[in-house]
This record gives structure tokens, sequence and C-alpha cells, in this order.
């Protein structure tokens, strides 16, 4: 606990210097929002994918939407965000979100050339976290426990917006990510659990013994006598 309060006040100072403290009142949804589906709208065009938040509207839109909308002055002062992927994960670049929350002390990535953050928690590589299990200097995230690199506290922007302000939407949505990322067989319900155990045994058992009757047949059918003859001597 000592260690948490203290780490959360050099954070606070840093946020003094750049970025707000404050959670903002859309962010808990946008968290949860799914993007780079195809736009209803807009099927079969180009740039169709839902890539970008609106802030003003609390919608995620397509390059499509974003263009009308414009062409019809509707989007003249509304705030956007641009959600790129990263090793099918979606990130968010640090510049862009910085304006709107501190993305301080959160675990960077670079993706051409631009320091990006998760949104969400990332898939664990065999249960090891982010890092894989390799050697270095690293920590555990405050809120889901992944491994990071120091200094960072968080693995997300998720992570920190629960850790700033306890949203009990947040973390059910956490706990969504984690079950869906999870597919070790201890987290499957026990018939299901039973089944992906017991269909590789049934096989295991029936392949041997195909080979093993067929080995047999095939030696029996290629003897050439049945036993064998001296030549005569004269």
């Amino acid at each position: 606990m000592q260690q948490t309060t203290g780490g959360d006040g050099d954070d606070r100072n840093d946020q003094k210097q750049k970025g707000t403290a404050e959670v903002p009142t859309w962010m808990p949804l946008f968290l949860k929002t799914t993007f780079f589906e195809p736009c209803e709208e807009h099927k079969g065009l180009k740039k169709c994918e839902m890539n970008t938040y609106c802030i003003d509207c609390n919608a995620r839109m397509c390059q499509q939407c974003i263009s009308f909308r414009k062409s019809k002055n509707c989007l003249e002062q509304h705030k956007h965000l641009q959600i790129r992927r990263y090793v099918y994960q979606n990130v968010v670049n640090i510049p862009d979100i910085q304006r709107f929350f501190d993305s301080s002390k959160i675990q960077q990535f670079t993706v051409n050339g631009a320091k990006v953050v998760h949104l969400n928690p990332k898939a664990k590589i065999n249960g090891k976290g982010v890092n894989g299990g390799k050697e270095g200097n690293y920590r555990a995230c405050e809120i889901c426990k992944r491994n990071i690199s120091e200094p960072n506290r968080f693995c997300c922007l998720a992570c920190k917006v629960l850790f700033r302000n306890f949203d009990q939407n947040i973390r059910v949505h956490l706990q969504e990510c984690a079950s869906n990322i999870t597919s070790t067989p201890s987290s499957l319900p026990s018939p299901e659990l039973n089944a992906v155990m017991e269909i590789p045994t049934e096989k295991t058992q029936q392949e041997p013994c195909a080979v093993v009757t067929y080995r047999h047949r095939f030696r029996r059918n290629n003897r050439r006598k049945s036993s064998p003859k001296r030549s005569p001597f004269f």
C-alpha cells in the first residue's frame, strides 16, 4: 500500500505538467467500443472501417461518415480520435489521447515511428504477460498484473482509467477482456473441458491400432515362401 501511494503522488506531479488528471465522461464508453467493423451505411465503399471515435457524438465512425458530415458542416467543431491496429490490438497515438487524458506511466509501443498505447489489456503470451516471460526490468500492472517495463505502472489506457476513477462498468469490461484472451483449458466450463480432453484421447487410441493392423496384413501378404528348401547336391 505504501509503495502504491508513493507512486501515485509522483504520477500526479507528472499530470500537472502534461495532460489532464480527470477522467473524461466519454472514456468508459470509448473503451468498450468495438472498432474496425464495416460501417452499415457505407458497405462496399473504400475506407468503410469504423476506426474513428467522435468524442462529441460518443459514436464510432468511418472515413466516409466523417467526409459526409463535414460536407454538411456537421462536424466542424467536433473532436475525433483515430484508432489504429498493432498486433491485432486497438491502439491510439499518445499525442492524440494526451489532449484529453494523461497517458504517462502507460506501457508504450512504437508503430511506424509513432508512440502508441493500448486501449485495453494486451493478450497474454502463454500466460506470461506482455513481455512473453523474457528477462528484464519488469513490474506488474497496478490493475491486471500483466508484466510491463519500468517505470510504467499500467499496461493500457483502461487500467489507468480504472485506477484514477473507479468505475464498475470499466472493471466488468476488463474482466470480459481477460476472459476473452485467456484460452487455458482450466478457464473452460467442465462439459467443454471434458470434450476437449476426450477427443484427442480417442484419436490417439484408434490411430495406432489401425497402423499396427495394417502392418501385420502387409507382412503376411508379401511372404514369398511358406518354408525354405535346400537345393540338391548333384
